[in-house]
């Protein structure tokens, strides 16, 4: 059969047909394909327990999306039996009722969130799909906070990772924690644990520990706390550290260990509560707080930072009080 324009043209357009069908068919929208992972999957099992202060909560999940649950050892699963509260990182976990589906099926399902008289206070539809290897799930948003999807039957939490939100604490700098800051009756009332420091207000960014030997009556007060030791590289993992009290014996009075962390865009210090008052942990090396300035100050000799004008009176009493303390002569 000889070709003619015509039959050329049917057969180009039969090619473009076929390529068009075969890439609609291609599972763009396969959820075993298109998902993302659940925030903080590693901390949703049920041994995981809920800690103060710092409960998942899913009220922030897109319905519009498939969740998979991303562990240390691989992908997790919803438990399919009641949990108890204050598991899976928040107050009230949900599991969920019913069995998971076989290879390649997508199911209805139905989840449970757990209350104080009830398995299942509260119910949600989902859907799960069997993607041969892991499980997604199409989830509902909570109606509420502290409230999470359980995933890992009997998996516990993973080991403190101070680096992740979760396993630390964040420590506000009042504006006064800078070595520009003369004020010195503030003392340091920390517990001892992980802490990221960030500046004031809403600015949520981190503020590293001063290295620098800073004047006796900086950083909010009369014996400052400071970093001896070199910050640690990102590979190094958490690392051991000296830091300094600055008092009226020099700069390293009185010297101990905390230990830091480097999670490449900030730092993470374990620090230890002080029972000795006035000591502070200085971070920074500007002061952001009004009334901290450092206009018409005058310049402390010993660490060359530009301190804030106090009266004799003042300085008098802080030289006192930080004698006494250091002395013991109380």
């Amino acid at each position: 059969m000889l070709s003619t324009p015509e039959t050329s043209m049917l057969v180009v357009v039969f090619v473009i047909l076929s390529f068009v069908g075969h890439s609609h068919s291609t599972p763009d929208h396969d959820p075993c394909v298109s998902h993302v992972a659940i925030h903080k999957g590693k901390y949703r099992g049920t041994k995981c327990d809920y800690r103060l202060g710092k409960a998942l909560n899913d009220i922030y999940i897109d319905d519009s999306l498939w969740y998979k649950a991303n562990g240390f050892n691989g992908s997790l699963s919803m438990p399919t039996h009641p949990v108890s509260l204050d598991r899976c990182s928040t107050k009230l976990p949900i599991w969920m009722n019913g069995t998971h589906p076989t290879s390649g099926m997508t199911v209805n399902r139905t989840a449970c969130m757990a209350g104080p008289n009830s398995n299942c206070m509260s119910k949600y539809n989902i859907q799960v799909k069997n993607c041969s290897t892991f499980y997604v799930y199409k989830l509902q948003t909570t109606n509420g906070l502290k409230m999470a999807y359980c995933f890992g039957e009997d998996e516990p939490c993973p080991p403190t990772d101070p680096c992740e939100d979760i396993d630390r604490e964040e420590l506000k700098d009042d504006g006064y924690r800078s070595a520009t800051c003369s004020r010195t009756d503030m003392c340091d009332k920390v517990t001892d644990g992980w802490y990221r420091v960030t500046k004031p207000d809403n600015d949520d960014t981190g503020l590293q520990m001063f290295d620098k030997c800073p004047g006796q009556l900086s950083c909010g007060t009369a014996s400052p706390i400071w970093l001896e030791d070199q910050h640690p590289t990102s590979s190094e993992g958490i690392v051991s550290r000296n830091v300094c009290v600055r008092n009226n014996t020099g700069c390293c009075g009185e010297r101990f260990q905390i230990r830091v962390v480097n999670c490449q865009s900030f730092f993470v210090y374990e620090l230890k509560a002080r029972t000795t008052c006035p000591q502070r942990y200085c971070f920074g090396n500007v002061s952001t707080d009004s009334n901290c300035v450092i206009e018409n100050s005058t310049l402390d000799r010993n660490s060359g930072f530009r301190l804030q004008r106090h009266s004799m009176v003042d300085l008098i009493l802080s030289f006192l009080v930080s004698w006494i303390w250091s002395s013991g002569w109380y």
